[in-house]
């Protein structure tokens, strides 16, 4: 996830140093098909409109894009209490993305990190998929 913090989208995808443009939050395995899962798990919409949120940012070219992220996820991520996040992560862990046994505690850890990160703007943030 990033910030683009008074960058464009462009500037950031098509920087050769893309990490130092904006501000980032960094996960392994972690992208539009689980995101989308948690928040439905979490209750803020079903799995296939917030598949549909995640957008280009702009056209994408090569093998990176920057996608827009959901507001209501974004929303709903940066008010989750540490109870909702521990209940969560136990059902999370548990999709086929993970394999179906991914570590809770690794899987709060990211929530609750998420949690701080997004706390820090409130700015739209993007997810930044690289193939």
């Amino acid at each position: 996830m990033v910030f683009l913090q008074d960058h464009t989208p462009e500037e950031v995808i098509d920087s050769e140093t893309i990490y130092e443009k904006g501000s980032w939050f960094q996960a392994k395995n972690i992208d539009i098909i689980p995101l989308s899962q948690l928040g439905e798990m979490l209750g803020v919409s079903d799995y296939d409109s917030l598949m549909k949120e995640f957008v280009p940012a702009i056209e994408p070219e090569g093998e990176s894009v920057l996608l827009a992220f959901p507001n209501i996820l974004q929303e709903k991520l940066t008010t989750i209490s540490d109870d909702e996040i521990e209940t969560v992560a136990v059902e999370w862990s548990k999709i086929e993305e993970f394999w179906g046994s991914a570590p809770v505690e690794g899987l709060i850890d990211y929530l609750k990190r998420a949690r701080e990160f997004l706390s820090q703007s409130k700015e739209p943030v993007y997810l930044f998929w690289g193939c």
